[in-house]
């Protein structure tokens, strides 16, 4: 998973090293022989481990609340960075995987910025500037892949923006976002035209698994599907896990019966889809969640 990643391959390399106990904190330093106070340069409070420096110091969950996935580390029962990137790996989808591959590189690079240059960011900062390089890098593949493949048709850009439904349908793009301990869906209606007929947000019970957030807003679609009584549909969700599991029959969750809802809604309705597009053509879902 770590190496299909979309990401600069210095944050790969560098994650790998650090599921590996490979990057000098001073914790590890310190038990090497090397004269050095063992201590957390952030806190002072606890020995600079690599579970203390990416999960454990307040200054750290700040930063992961700070990002796009909002992620709440206060509850975390992981004592080790390898379970918690495993099991944060194995939820959420390849996007989010690439934000918390770039977020760990840059909670490191600002760490040695604090201790060799006295430099002490606010987490905020740190969080966008991560966002900003990682969209900048991958922009630049995208860019690179346009010019090497010079035979490829204008179905290029539709990898970059978000594509308009077959005449006569309706796409409804769906996000979910997680904020003061609730999920935020946002929905988007547009025509085979282009135009927008509807937009709305949603409010659920919070959770820190990502995926239950996804599968509310795109049972809120369906909700919003009934309600205007449509018949053709097209549901678009960046959560690729989600829309995976509705090809299976039976998921043993507690959103699980909003898996079949989906499978049975698509069993009546064979003209309707609920298919993955990556965060790029679901901007204004992930903007309308967020906003909400």
């Amino acid at each position: 998973m770590l190496w299909e990643l979309n990401v600069a391959p210095k944050h790969s390399h560098f994650l790998w090293r650090a599921l590996n106990e490979a990057i000098p904190v001073k914790g590890n330093l310190f038990k090497k022989g090397v004269k050095c106070d063992p201590l957390c340069p952030r806190c002072f409070n606890h020995v600079e481990t690599i579970h203390h420096a990416f999960l454990d110091c307040v200054w750290a969950k700040q930063l992961w609340f700070s990002s796009t996935l909002t992620i709440n580390l206060n509850h975390c029962h992981y004592t080790n960075l390898h379970d918690w990137v495993l099991h944060m790996f194995k939820q959420t989808d390849k996007a989010s995987r690439e934000i918390i591959t770039a977020t760990l590189y840059g909670i490191w690079y600002a760490r040695n910025l604090l201790v060799f240059q006295g430099k002490n960011l606010p987490p905020h900062e740190v969080s966008t500037t991560i966002l900003a390089q990682l969209q900048e890098f991958q922009c630049h593949c995208i860019k690179k892949n346009i010019v090497n493949q010079n035979h490829s048709t204008g179905n290029s850009s539709n990898n970059k923006c978000w594509s308009p439904p077959p005449k006569g349908t309706v796409k409804i793009n769906v996000d979910a976002h997680l904020g003061d301990g609730h999920w935020f869906s946002g929905l988007i209606l547009r025509r085979w035209d282009g135009n927008a007929i509807g937009a709305t947000t949603r409010l659920h019970a919070g959770s820190d698994e990502i995926i239950q957030g996804e599968a509310y807003a795109i049972n809120d679609a369906l909700d919003l599907v009934e309600k205007l009584c449509l018949p053709e549909v097209i549901i678009e969700s960046d959560s690729q896990i989600f829309v995976n599991l509705v090809k299976k029959t039976r998921v043993r969750k507690n959103w699980g019966r909003i898996v079949e809802r989906c499978i049975s809604f698509l069993e009546a309705n064979p003209s309707s889809s609920i298919s993955w597009v990556n965060r790029v053509r679901n901007r204004v879902a992930h903007e309308l969640a967020k906003w909400a």
